[in-house]
């Protein structure tokens, strides 16, 4: 290269040293040594070298997962399959669950951003029959939510998701310093959830022993302040902090847990087995 070229003075003997303009004018034995156009070029490896490419941080999550969970509610337990996609910076989170012939699903679609998960429309549906929604409008800050023909609006106060949206968005948001007051909706109610790291704790599950981060809180009623404790997230660190279990009331006090049996990024397996979901 042309710096490699160039002559450095400061480390040679005076005999080797370049005589400089005053010494050789005039001189008939010491011409001048021509510079830059006597460069050798470039090395060929140089010059076909492509530019580096630019570093892109890998995406929080896979661009599809596939989660199974043992679930329960008010003793009744069952199993729930849940599939998170991406295309661009669109999402859906699916969840789906059978039981006695009744079979019940869930459907959260939105934005993925620098800020999370950005939830813009949550389904429910009861045997494919629409039993509640939520549309989320962060251009007037409200939301509309309810069933049927009860249907009700109020304003977004913190960072607002929906049931199936809410363990995404601790996963790929907690830094696990702060206490997080987040919105959350199920569509037939709306209310707020305080939560903060309480321990780092070894569990068992369907799907094997799990470290986990596990997250402890309220479930706090938007009309009358009053607060229901008992809601809990466990996150696992070694798996993209994807949510491993789960256990909150809902609004009558009923309580509901997942626990995974299986979980898989982009198809392969990395937690649990391969589980067929239980025969209805």
């Amino acid at each position: 290269t042309k710096e490699d070229s160039l002559i450095n003075t400061a480390n040679t003997s005076p005999e080797e040293k370049p005589q400089t303009d005053n010494q050789t004018q005039g001189s008939q034995t010491s011409p001048a040594v021509p510079l830059g156009d006597a460069l050798p070029p470039p090395p060929k490896e140089v010059v076909k070298a492509p530019p580096a490419p630019a570093y892109e941080p890998p995406p929080p999550f896979p661009i599809k997962t596939t989660a199974i969970y043992k679930a329960s509610i008010m003793g009744v337990s069952t199993t729930l399959t849940q599939v998170w996609l991406m295309e661009g910076d669109r999402y859906s989170i699916d969840y789906d669950a059978s039981k006695f012939g009744l079979k019940a699903s869930m459907r959260s679609e939105g934005r993925v951003s620098e800020a999370g998960i950005s939830p813009e429309h949550f389904k429910m549906y009861i045997n494919k029959k629409l039993r509640s929604f939520a549309d989320i409008d962060r251009s007037t800050s409200s939301i509309r939510y309810g069933k049927g023909d009860d249907v009700k609006y109020t304003a977004i106060q913190h960072d607002i998701q929906d049931f199936a949206s809410l363990p995404f968005q601790l996963a790929v948001s907690f830094t696990g310093t702060e206490t997080r007051q987040m919105q959350v909706t199920t569509g037939s109610s709306v209310y707020n959830i305080n939560l903060r790291l309480v321990a780092e704790e070894m569990i068992r599950l369907p799907a094997g022993d799990i470290k986990t981060l596990h997250l402890q809180g309220q479930r706090i009623n938007l009309a009358t302040g009053q607060a229901q404790q008992g809601y809990d997230v466990w996150l696992a660190p070694d798996y993209r902090n994807f949510p491993v279990k789960f256990r909150g009331p809902t609004s009558k006090g009923d309580v509901i847990e997942l626990r995974i049996k299986s979980l898989a990024f982009e198809g392969q397996t990395v937690l649990g087995k391969d589980v067929k979901p239980e025969p209805e």
